[in-house]
């Protein structure tokens, strides 16, 4: 209960997550039922990524509330902080704000330079076509998938940089 709690507080850039919610239930330690106003067949897919916190541990450091946008930026945090307009996810009535990394794809230093050169490549041309498969994607642009090379280009592989200077996205 207390996750719900805390996600669904007027503090929490999620809170729209549970605006359906009417009603929750602890069944057990383990199982909470959600009573929505309504039939939301879309409800269980807009709350995918809900995080179960422990009590205990968020009190004891003293996470007891979400971290602002503003309280992440102002950290020094290795994140990005992403704004996310009404209606740019499903089910997302309200403007959210979401931090992480806004993109991350592995290729170990062995893969041919012109196999990761060529996969950037499509990747960056193809962006506005990619961001139509899910409502997460659409922040994906060239300048996105590109942000983190620009600032730190010693941890992407050789072909990744090379693409993004030859498509103009860094230097």
């Amino acid at each position: 209960m207390f996750s719900y709690e805390r996600a669904s507080s007027e503090a929490a850039d999620v809170r729209s997550w549970f605006a359906p919610v009417k009603e929750v239930r602890v069944v057990d330690d383990y199982t909470i039922d959600f009573v929505t106003n309504a039939p939301n067949p879309l409800f269980p897919d807009s709350i995918a990524n809900f995080m179960i916190l422990d009590k205990g541990w968020a009190e004891a450091n003293g996470a007891e509330l979400p971290v602002s946008a503003e309280m992440i930026e102002r950290s020094n945090m290795p994140f990005n902080v992403v704004e996310y307009a009404p209606n740019t996810l499903p089910n997302q009535p309200e403007k959210v704000n979401l931090f992480g990394d806004l993109l991350m794809l592995s290729a170990h230093k062995s893969m041919p330079e012109d196999v990761v050169y060529e996969f950037v490549r499509v990747l960056v041309e193809n962006a506005e076509k990619i961001q139509g498969y899910h409502g997460f994607l659409k922040p994906l642009t060239p300048q996105t998938l590109a942000h983190t090379a620009q600032e730190k280009p010693e941890a992407f592989h050789t072909g990744a940089i090379r693409a993004f200077k030859d498509l103009g996205l860094i230097k």
